[in-house]
């Protein structure tokens, strides 16, 4: 009866593993690769719905949004071409916003509208791991889609803002180094090369990636591959045009340097110091990619030196298989890895070393770093399974073994990312919504507007029209409680007060200004742009003023004294 029951089971297990196989070879031989299709419309899909701020309350401040939509406004498009940002040119951003307002007129709904367009092409470039052309690097279809899936779903919503987002596409200059390029369709090939030179384009980072495609782009000359030559040619010219507009700028660090977080390169020592961190940040991510989080400083270097053993040693294995493609792949990742670790400890010397504890970050500094030595990973792991599991001699055991090593590797891409993303929670849904577009809309309406972000720089972000920055500043005095305008600037016609709280002091945030007449009567009280942000206080009034004085208050309306670091907004009367 027992092995009745025990063969009953077996011929269930049987079936259901052979018609999910002929359900994968359906997916994988079709001519629609449903894998890429399924993960894109995934990505977008899950985004929108545990991030509705990204488009339906989109941020716009500072250089989130404010720099593309200012540029697309009031630039030509040669200027757009030409614009360098802080040292470094973000093109690919400024070319999509440009043509979203110059072409299509989007002004009402801007800054959802363009991190729509963005979250697209995230989605795109990380369900291309799906392609069959990948199968030389993971040859389970199921697999890559579940990394795919992984990646484009990263618990962190600055990745998918339109600064950031262009960033996935290092997997157009990471994937393809390894597969033959003579097996893309013309039209897809091109597509990605411009997209990939775009991307070169869009932020600093990817320069890390140029010494290896200049090495790349030399081996594709020697030997007269026409499309390597091609592509590493693109992927060259634009993280060159990037680095040469880095130098060109002293690069932002440099020039930079009085903000007290960026490095002033004053010698080679510059260049070497970094190093040493540049090494425990790999060794860092390597650890925390495989467990998440570890604490603890001997428990860290005792799993680094286990997980190193492993590696090492299924890269061994892997040599005597001559499975090299896969060694070429995991160690050149490694590089890229380390090059795009570099690059923030180097720009960065805020960056320190701290071994009480090691969490993965999927913030946009390390994000994708983190990525690359995650995708190699699973790519050793998958390949050193696999070539284990064709020793044994049973044809059955060993595809059900395989199988069963499938599942049990797609889990990881589950803890690794996918939990994270589901149990992550929109920062700025609701009443935590830093977003002031629907308050910039009205002011847009006006000819007579000025819309001051991250004043700390010098509003170099901001939105201007018939309006102008004043100095006004009260040198002698710690703080004041008021401003008159009858000892300084009587012929100011006011629009609108920007105060820079440096300390972060929390009771500013309910700061109330209310402007007076000469008899002190009050004629306006301006409304704040935002209640969150404690750091820059935006103070506007519905048209321009000519007060007598202005005071400070609290919610009690109690007269309170503030640092005399603020700006005021609008013009002279010359009238």
């Amino acid at each position: 009866m027992k092995k009745q029951k025990l063969h009953q089971m077996q011929f269930v297990i049987n079936q259901v593993l052979s018609n999910w196989r002929q359900f994968e070879m359906m997916l994988s031989n079709s001519r629609i690769n449903y894998y890429y299709c399924t993960s894109f419309l995934v990505i977008v899909t899950a985004v929108l719905v545990k991030l509705p701020s990204l488009v339906t309350s989109a941020e716009f401040y500072a250089e989130t949004m404010t720099i593309f939509f200012k540029e697309a406004t009031q630039s030509s498009f040669w200027e757009i071409l030409t614009y360098v940002e802080a040292d470094y040119l973000i093109t690919f951003q400024l070319l999509v916003s440009f043509v979203l307002v110059r072409v299509f007129g989007v002004i009402e709904y801007f800054p959802g509208i363009v991190n729509f367009i963005f979250l697209l092409f995230v989605a795109f470039s990380v369900s291309l791991i799906n392609l069959r052309a990948f199968r030389v690097l993971i040859a389970s279809d199921y697999l890559r889609f579940m990394i795919g899936i992984s990646i484009g779903l990263t618990p962190y919503l600055e990745v998918y803002q339109l600064l950031h987002a262009n960033l996935f596409g290092f997997l157009i200059f990471l994937l393809f180094i390894f597969v033959d390029k003579d097996q893309f369709n013309r039209w897809l090939f091109y597509s990605l090369i411009f997209l990939m030179f775009m991307v070169g384009i869009a932020r600093p980072n990817m320069v890390a990636f140029l010494p290896v495609y200049m090495i790349l782009l030399g081996m594709a000359i020697k030997s007269n591959r026409i499309r390597d030559i091609i592509f590493y040619g693109a992927g060259s010219a634009s993280l060159s045009l990037q680095a040469y507009a880095m130098i060109m700028g002293q690069l932002f660090w440099s020039s930079q340097r009085h903000t007290g977080i960026y490095t002033e390169i004053t010698g080679i020592d510059n260049f070497i110091s970094p190093i040493f961190i540049t090494i425990v940040y790999y060794l860092r991510t390597l650890l925390a990619v495989v467990f998440k989080e570890v604490s603890g400083r001997y428990v860290m270097m005792a799993l680094i030196f286990i997980l190193t053993a492993l590696i090492l040693t299924a890269c061994y294995y892997l040599y005597r298989k001559k499975r090299f493609i896969i060694l070429y792949y995991f160690c050149l990742s490694q590089i890229l890895a380390l090059g795009l670790i570099y690059f923030i400890a180097f720009s960065s010397p805020s960056v320190r070393v701290d071994w009480s504890f090691i969490q993965y970050d999927p913030m946009r500094w390390w994000a994708y770093s983190n990525l690359t030595i995650y995708i190699s990973l699973m790519v050793l792991a998958s390949n050193t399974v696999q070539e284990i599991l064709s020793r044994i001699p049973d044809l059955t055991l060993r595809n059900i073994s395989s199988r069963v090593a499938i599942i049990f590797l797609s889990v990881l891409p589950i803890l690794f990312h996918i939990r994270p993303f589901y149990n992550y929670n929109d920062p700025y849904a609701g009443n935590e919504s830093l977003s002031n577009w629907a308050v910039y809309r009205e002011l847009l309406k006006d000819n007579d507007y000025y819309i001051p972000i991250n004043p700390d720089n010098g509003f170099k972000w901001a939105l201007q029209k018939d309006n102008e920055r004043i100095n006004f500043n009260f040198k002698d005095a710690n703080t004041i409680d008021a401003i008159d305008f009858d000892r300084a600037l009587a012929d100011v016609n006011l629009r609108g007060v920007v105060i820079v709280n440096h300390q972060y002091n929390l009771s500013m945030k309910d700061l109330i200004l209310r402007a007076y007449d000469k008899n002190g009567k009050v004629i306006a009280i301006p409304r704040r742009l935002d209640n969150v942000m404690n750091k820059y206080l935006y103070y506007y009034f519905p048209v321009r003023i000519n007060p007598h004085s202005i005071g400070f208050f609290n919610e009690k309306l109690e007269s309170v004294d503030i640092k005399p670091d603020f700006y005021l907004l609008g013009k002279h009367d010359t009238e």
